[in-house]
């Protein structure tokens, strides 16, 4: 199936992360009750901030690694402009 736009993978994977994240904060909003379990409060904790804070800093460290958008030439590529 082709789609009418480019996904990248880092979209998706942003994406993902943040549809988990309201999840777990729209479970705990439901359900206040799961605020007093310690396994949900880790599990919560490892998904929200070790995820979020993970895929910040991967998405900075690799950004010089990776091209821009390799559909479009940089500038001084040799392709005509």
């Amino acid at each position: 199936m082709k789609l009418p736009f480019k996904l990248r993978s880092t979209t998706v994977a942003g994406g993902g992360l943040f549809a988990l994240t309201v999840l777990v904060l729209g479970m705990i909003f439901i359900k206040p009750a799961l605020a007093d379990n310690d396994l949900f409060k880790s599990l919560a904790q490892a998904i929200i901030i070790q995820g979020l804070i993970g895929l910040a800093c991967a998405f900075y460290f690799t950004a010089k690694e990776r091209p821009a958008d390799p559909a479009e030439p940089r500038p001084g590529d040799g392709a005509p402009e």
